[in-house]
């Protein structure tokens, strides 16, 4: 089961944002904010047993959903720009 803990994000303008985050080795998403947007982070202690099961369960069901999405209808030869119709 992923492990999941909490993480404080610092804004340049002084903003606290405390947020979940799935626990990693190296944090590449947080590092990217770190490097543009100049956020400081802080990883903080793991999440409750009941936070970890609930956040396991939508994970799961958005990979679910996530691989059945098909488009409304196929896009036309010049991709959309020109008359819209289906192909």
């Amino acid at each position: 089961m992923t492990k999941y803990r909490w993480a404080v994000l610092k804004y340049p303008d002084g903003r606290k944002v405390r947020t979940i985050v799935q626990e990693q080795e190296f944090y590449p998403e947080l590092t990217r904010l770190a490097m543009v947007y100049g956020v400081k982070y802080r990883i903080g202690p793991s999440c409750a047993e009941d936070i970890e099961t609930a956040l396991a369960a939508i994970e799961r069901q958005h990979r679910l959903v996530g691989r059945r999405i098909a488009g409304a209808r196929p896009l036309s030869p010049d991709f959309g720009r020109g008359s819209g119709g289906p192909i």
